[in-house]
């Protein structure tokens, strides 16, 4: 097809609305997918696992709903940025396979469960916000139990429908 030779889509903080198409995943040679700040809606679709040359995958500040697809065979993924939206579910224990992810942001969606480990012994010291599972991870990210932050569970602070629970259940 017309588009298949690209490489980079940059369309951050561009207006857009409506959904992902599925067609993107038949964009091979995509390095670089950043539609950052948009008004994108739906679900993530699960056929951007197929964008294997992907190093950058910027989906952060939309109205994206559902599930986080399994993307563990995105190997060359460096950057993985997906907060703020509408993110439900839990998060996937296959991310903290991806060898040269350094970059990866989940905070302010609705995720639930528990932190993978797997997570856990990921090198983001380039990571510029909390979803390091460091200091700040109990104000980011409602209902999740993080190990690597002492097992407690976390909600954050201005959203009195959580509560904090300091017990490690």
């Amino acid at each position: 097809g017309l588009f298949t030779s690209l490489e980079s889509i940059d369309m951050e903080s561009t207006g857009l609305i409506g959904t992902l198409p599925t067609s993107l995943g038949n964009l091979h040679r995509l390095v670089q997918l950043r539609l950052d700040h948009n008004h994108l809606t739906g679900t993530i679709p699960s056929e951007l696992s197929s964008l294997t040359n992907l190093e950058e995958l910027g989906l952060q500040g939309n109205v994206f709903r559902g599930t986080i697809p399994e993307l563990q065979t995105l190997t060359k993924l460096k950057v993985l940025l997906m907060d703020d939206n509408q993110l439900t579910g839990s998060i996937p224990s296959s991310l903290g396979a991806l060898p040269k992810l350094e970059q990866f942001t989940l905070d302010n969606n609705l995720l639930s469960g528990t932190v993978p480990k797997s997570l856990c012994s990921l090198d983001l010291r380039r990571n510029d916000n909390s979803t390091h599972f460091g200091q700040d991870f109990d104000t980011t990210l409602p209902q999740v139990t993080c190990s690597c932050c002492g097992g407690s569970t976390v909600a954050p602070k201005d959203n009195s429908e959580y509560e904090k629970d300091d017990g490690g259940n």
